[in-house]
């Protein structure tokens, strides 16, 4: 065979894995094949493939960009791999602070830390268990992903790249029907809605949660990469535990019972319109413009959540609203509310329905409103969800017809010189400024390592992935809501809040108590409706379904909406990884038996005591 008989038969070769490869698409991934006939009519032809020296490069503009045979590329990478067990840890395995209720027997941190202690005792020094989940973060050419996949043997790949003209390329070299033989593949291609992908890469197998294996394809990715273990983190069971949602709905169905006010937030409403707020945050930007706020309180509605009102204190300065939205968890919410009663007696105050009773019983019932959070107790009351009562209290303020919103003191950042990040008059906690480097700390938390955004007057600050949640929070509202909103706080660039640090020139404004309490009271729940019982009596079947030992798997198929069964799949998303952890070590502790009971039971109880 000559040379050209060579070429034109490595042609046909490529031709078929190209054809294969687009067949498996449109059966299997029909929005990526759709996308991919839709690009291929954009024709880009920015990279192409070459074939020099017998070996193939991948071509940018005329300039070698993969420099690089790829089946020898593909052969050292493995090697690599086999050596550096680079992985991104979503679960804890160190022992977990006793919150948020240490004495509720299903508290999800009491559950875990059995499992750490499990983990703890039986571990050797960096032993980790086999990994099930990896990632590819860039694609090249493609051609080590099947021999990598050979060497890991994961049960699901999450594959990203950027460029859809390089992944569109990939597919002349890569036999991703390989790959799919024994794994779910899971595509984010030149992809916007990251989140949601990496999202469906985590619900599959999220027993399988507890280490994640990634390989970089070059050092332009190391960015991306960092993105990825913020989602991860954020996207992950183990941000807001199953235990709070139980205890929304425990004591959503108490509060209701004993007619506190319930306030429905499934429509946005006028009712603060044509007032301009200042929303004050605990962040360090709050002592710093002390002035400010003394100055111009007359200026704004003063909407402050339950952390600002120790420094408010200082300042004899009253909010009209407060906003407490956190479940009272290690007495933290108790010490907010430890100021004068004046503080807080004669304002507003909108709480979720998780709040400790002690709370609830300190404050006065009559301005007390109590919403959602993250899912509906009633048809059609609304959710309220976020990563801290910022976003939340933020979210509402929209619904409530805020337009103007100037923002204090949600800085969600680390203060530069002090490393606090939040006012001196609520709890500190220190940072070292010390970026987090994703190749070498693999072992990823929310609210431990640091990173950079863009900042609000300066061209960068240092944050936490958790606070990067915040950020992204207060952003969906400002697009969703379109509000004229101004961030005064010297930390990060919110996109929708212009930066502000100018003299406010405007009247004193007029606000009547009495008239927002009357129109307030038109969004109270008063009483069920027959939506509302017909969902507690579909509820007691579902529990009496799980009683009898129905498998659980067919009840999630059988009930998608069911609220039950939403918390016990939470409850399983957080428990299994750590029971995946413990069965490489052969133990068995039978604890999701006993606390899967105990839940059930738990539902049991609380909608026996509901009114219907």
């Amino acid at each position: 065979m000559n040379k050209k008989e060579e070429i034109e038969e490595l042609n046909k070769t490529l031709e078929i894995i190209f054809n294969k490869n687009i067949a498996y698409l449109q059966n299997n991934h029909p929005i990526l094949f759709k996308r991919l006939v839709k690009f291929e009519e954009t024709n880009p032809n920015n990279y192409a493939i070459d074939f020099e020296n017998n070996r193939f490069e991948l071509v940018y503009k005329n300039e070698k960009t993969y420099n690089c045979d790829p089946f020898y590329d593909a052969s050292c990478r493995v090697e690599a791999l086999k050596k550096n067990d680079a992985t991104i840890s979503l679960i804890n395995i160190e022992k977990q602070k006793e919150l948020l209720h240490t004495n509720y027997e299903l508290e999800a941190n009491n559950i875990i830390n059995e499992y750490i202690n499990s983990i703890q005792k039986n571990k050797k020094d960096n032993e980790k268990p086999k990994s099930k989940k990896f990632i590819f973060i860039g694609t090249l050419l493609g051609v080590h992903l099947n021999d990598i996949n050979k060497l890991v043997q994961a049960n699901s790949y999450l594959i990203i790249e950027p460029s859809f003209e390089i992944f569109k390329l990939s597919m002349f070299l890569t036999d991703y029907t390989e790959l799919a033989l024994t794994s779910k593949l899971f595509f984010a291609i030149e992809e916007e809605n990251l989140e949601e992908k990496i999202n469906s890469f985590l619900k599959y197998k999220s027993e399988f949660n507890h280490f994640i294996r990634f390989e970089i394809a070059s050092t332009k990715e190391v960015l991306l990469l960092e993105k990825i273990s913020s989602l991860l983190i954020q996207e992950g069971s183990s941000l807001y535990p199953y235990s709070e949602y139980l205890l929304s709905l425990e004591r959503g169905f108490d509060y209701f019972s004993n007619d506190f006010n319930f306030l429905q937030t499934n429509t946005s409403n006028p009712l603060l319109e044509n007032l301009p707020i200042l929303y004050l945050g605990a962040g360090p930007s709050l002592s710093k413009n002390e002035a400010f706020i003394k100055e111009n309180q007359d200026k704004f509605l003063i909407v402050a959540i339950g952390a600002t009102l120790k420094k408010l204190q200082t300042l004899n300065i009253i909010p009209q609203i407060i906003i407490s939205t956190d479940s009272g968890g290690d007495n933290a919410v108790i010490k907010q509310f430890e100021v004068d009663k004046k503080m807080y007696e004669n304002s507003i105050i909108i709480s979720s329905i998780k709040t400790q009773k002690e709370i609830v019983e300190l404050l006065p019932k009559e301005s007390l409103y109590l919403v959602n959070d993250s899912f509906e107790l009633f048809v059609n009351s609304g959710v309220n969800t976020g990563s801290t009562v910022g976003d939340v209290g933020y979210k509402l303020l929209a619904k409530l017809g805020a337009k103007e919103i100037y923002l204090l003191g949600f800085d969600a950042s680390i203060d530069s010189k002090t490393g606090a990040t939040h006012d001196e008059s609520y709890y500190q906690t220190k940072h070292e400024i010390n970026d987090f480097n994703i190749e070498k700390d693999d072992e990823v938390s929310s609210s431990k390592y640091l990173t950079k955004v863009k900042g609000n007057f300066k061209d960068e600050v240092h944050t936490t992935l958790l606070y990067k949640h915040l950020i992204k929070g207060f952003e969906q509202v400002n697009e969703e809501y379109q509000l004229n909103s101004f961030n005064l706080s010297n930390g990060a660039f919110i996109k929708g809040s212009k930066p502000f640090n100018e003299k406010i020139e405007k009247e004193n404004i007029t606000y009547n108590k009495d008239n927002f309490l009357e129109k307030l009271n038109n969004l109270k729940k008063e009483k069920l409706n027959s939506l509302d019982i017909k969902n507690i009596k579909f509820e007691r079947k579902v529990l009496k379904q799980l009683k009898q030992n129905k498998d659980i798997n067919k009840l999630f198929d059988k009930y998608p909406n069911s609220i039950c069964l939403s918390l016990i799949k939470r409850f399983l998303d957080l428990i299994n990884p750590y029971e995946n952890y413990l069965e490489h070590y052969k133990k068995n502790l039978k604890l999701k038996d006993k606390y899967l009971k105990l839940l059930i039971s738990k539902l049991e109880d609380i909608y026996e005591k509901t009114l219907v």
